[in-house]
């Protein structure tokens, strides 16, 4: 039996990916998505987009985050089978902190040990579990045995003290807040950290060393002309993050800023669309066009850039931001 589950379609952290999955099951979510999955960070050899919020009060999730503490506990009384095949019976996914040494899909597998999450989403009869994550680069659904999942060891359990997190969808409406909205638009212009007022925060100080909001887009340029060929994947986040933009904006159109803002957004949709397609035609040569073609591509960036920039700068002073 399995939990119900949809893939995200977009890049995402592990943690933000598996919130994410149970939402978008839920037919009542989108408006939910279009609020807060849109924030964009940039690092070296990186372009992505992902969303911010706190999932304790969601009113997609019922959430629960269980502590070293409570699942020794579990261990001990219960074990681990049990609890999860209980949860899962009951229709709730299971985050769990696992040891990737002994998972023999993960790209750690008998080389070093490294605790991360996995969702346990369903099992068999015949011993088999899924479960998702990553394995290299890409989110999906895997499958390992009950004795692969070794979990919560305190020599290399470098978490918060959360060794477990439990996950339920819930049919409900949410409105789509304007000022949320906002709020996020600002921080995007501003190339501010969203990170910092945000309970995700946590321990990972690497998030500091990340350029957020359009800013991104200089890492994009850098990438594209540090290489041969043009990866379109980096291309396309952006043509995604305008696409969200402009549904976004199309919600909330009744909201002069968002009218404004929608017509824009609809506008740099078209033109992203339009520089993925010629970033992916680029790949066609081997010869000098291919150089005269990536120029074009980074020149469009450029100006794209200058177009959002202005537009944000001229709505943000029409707000008196």
């Amino acid at each position: 039996m399995k939990v119900p589950y949809t893939k995200p379609d977009i890049i995402s952290y592990a943690h933000h990916a598996f919130p994410l999955g149970i939402i978008l099951t839920q037919d009542t979510a989108e408006n939910w998505m279009l609020s807060n999955y849109i924030t964009m960070y940039a690092k070296e050899g990186m372009n992505a987009f992902n969303f911010l919020v706190n999932y304790e009060s969601n009113p997609f999730l019922n959430i629960r985050n269980i502590y070293a503490y409570e699942m020794k506990y579990i261990l001990h009384m219960i074990g681990l089978k049990k609890w999860t095949i209980y949860e899962l019976k009951h229709g709730v996914a299971v985050e769990l902190f696992v040891d990737f040494y002994y998972l023999p899909l993960s790209d750690q597998y008998h080389r070093i040990h490294y605790m991360h999450e996995i969702l346990i989403t369903g099992y068999e009869e015949d011993g088999r579990v899924y479960y998702w994550g990553y394995t290299g680069n890409i989110y999906k659904e895997n499958i390992c045995c009950w004795e692969d999942i070794r979990i919560y060891d305190t020599n290399i359990f470098y978490g918060d003290g959360v060794a477990a997190k439990l996950y339920k969808g819930e049919k409900v409406n949410y409105q789509l807040d304007s000022d949320r909205v906002l709020t996020q638009l600002l921080l995007f212009f501003r190339s501010e950290n969203p990170y910092k007022t945000s309970s995700l925060w946590g321990n990972y100080e690497e998030y500091k060393n990340y350029r957020y909001g359009i800013s991104g887009m200089e890492n994009l340029i850098d990438i594209i002309l540090k290489n041969e060929y043009i990866d379109f994947r980096y291309i396309n986040v952006w043509y995604e993050h305008k696409k969200l933009m402009h549904r976004r904006m199309q919600s909330l159109f009744s909201i002069e800023w968002c009218s404004d803002l929608c017509i824009i957004y609809k506008e740099l949709e078209n033109k992203w669309y339009d520089i993925l397609l010629m970033a992916i035609s680029c790949n066609k040569y081997n010869d000098n066009r291919q150089l005269e073609k990536k120029k074009e591509v980074v020149e469009q960036i450029k100006n794209v850039y200058l177009m959002e920039y202005k537009e944000l700068a001229k709505c943000m002073n029409k707000l008196g931001l």
